[in-house]
């Protein structure tokens, strides 16, 4: 059972085909959306800020994903007191032992940064599995068009290798 935890920001989203490994989701322009269809998880935790619970995506995941979606308000990380709330917000939703898939597609540019600290906090102080850090790289969707198109496709990256390069250098 893997929960994914995702972040759902206020940008301008547009629609392309996700793809990892040789599948591909249904078009969409929010990667949560994707990454439930293409990793399964059982439970989808996303971390919102209130621009983004007032924005036009906060409905849409709702709708999509129903019961399997849990929210959890974060603060913008405007300032250190800020960030040690978020890393304390996202930490606190994963229980011990749990395995989880961080998406740091949507986040905010300096949230991939705390999801990074947590990743390594939760591995040691709750003996969570990271089962991934994915990124949906809109920006390298072939072919790169703009405006993109639905069929275009944007590969997920993992990330998780530089999680595994702190076990290295710590």
């Amino acid at each position: 059972m893997t929960t994914l935890l995702t972040f759902l920001g206020t940008g301008r989203y547009e629609t392309v085909t996700y793809t990892w490994q040789g599948r591909a989701a249904k078009p969409t322009n929010l990667f949560p959306i994707a990454a439930e269809e293409l990793f399964c998880p059982t439970k989808v935790i996303v971390f919102v800020t209130p621009q983004a619970r007032g924005s036009a995506h906060f409905p849409i995941l709702q709708s999509t994903l129903g019961q399997k979606l849990l929210v959890v308000d974060i603060p913008d990380g405007r300032s250190e007191a800020e960030l040690w709330g978020l890393f304390d917000r996202v930490s606190s939703a994963v229980a011990e032992g749990d395995t989880v898939l961080l998406d740091i597609t949507h986040a905010f540019r300096s949230i991939p940064m705390v999801v990074l600290a947590v990743a390594a906090y939760l591995r040691r102080a709750k003996n969570v599995t990271i089962e991934r850090i994915i990124y949906g790289a809109y920006e390298a969707r072939d072919p790169f068009r703009d405006p993109p198109r639905p069929e275009d496709r944007a590969p997920v990256f993992d990330l998780t290798p530089l999680l595994e390069l702190l076990d290295w250098i710590g």
